[in-house]
């Protein structure tokens, strides 16, 4: 019935409950043989109750949606802080692990996703520790394995393969450069 009165209501919906005792109020009251004006004041008065309604269902939406940002805000918050504390640790060793090789480290990337404020960032660096050292040559073998593949396709994309320079000139056609 009041459906367009709210635009920004996501989806309009009524309990057939409450739609059957309105149009059972609507009959009841036309029975009595009303005039246009007070048919508009009967509509006014169900129409302002459902307005009070709107606005306390608002009010309690706009409570979930302010706790659900800042909930969302203090887990942002701890991660960043677990973020840069792991980094700045990892840079002040001595080797330092590089940040491109710890951030493909699986036990760093499970403890930066701990959503909880952290309470003792030095002792989950001394548990963190440990799973970095063990991870860290064969991640730096990955990577230096993914930096070569990436550097041959992009000489293969730019049409310089290295391996086939010796045999343009043998009497091979050349398809690449």
């Amino acid at each position: 019935m009041w459906a367009n009165t709210y635009p920004s209501a996501q989806k309009v919906g009524y309990l057939r409950s409450a739609v059957k005792k309105l149009e059972d109020e609507l009959q009841t009251y036309l029975a009595t043989d009303p005039t246009p004006e007070e048919i508009d004041a009967w509509f006014d008065t169900k129409r302002n109750i459902n307005d009070v309604l709107v606005s306390q269902l608002q009010a309690v939406e706009d409570f979930c949606e302010k706790r659900r940002v800042a909930k969302l805000d203090v887990t942002q918050q701890s991660k960043r802080t677990r973020r840069e504390f792991y980094q700045e640790k990892a840079a002040s060793l001595n080797p330092p692990i590089e940040l491109k090789v710890l951030h493909n480290c699986a036990s760093y990337q499970k403890a930066i996703a701990i959503s909880r404020p952290p309470v003792d960032l030095e002792r989950s660096w001394r548990t963190l520790l440990p799973k970095l050292k063990a991870e860290e040559g064969p991640v730096k073998a990955h990577i230096e394995r993914q930096d070569r593949e990436t550097q041959r396709l992009r000489d293969l994309h730019a049409g310089t393969r290295p391996h086939y320079k010796g045999l343009i000139g043998q009497g091979l056609p050349n398809y690449y450069g």
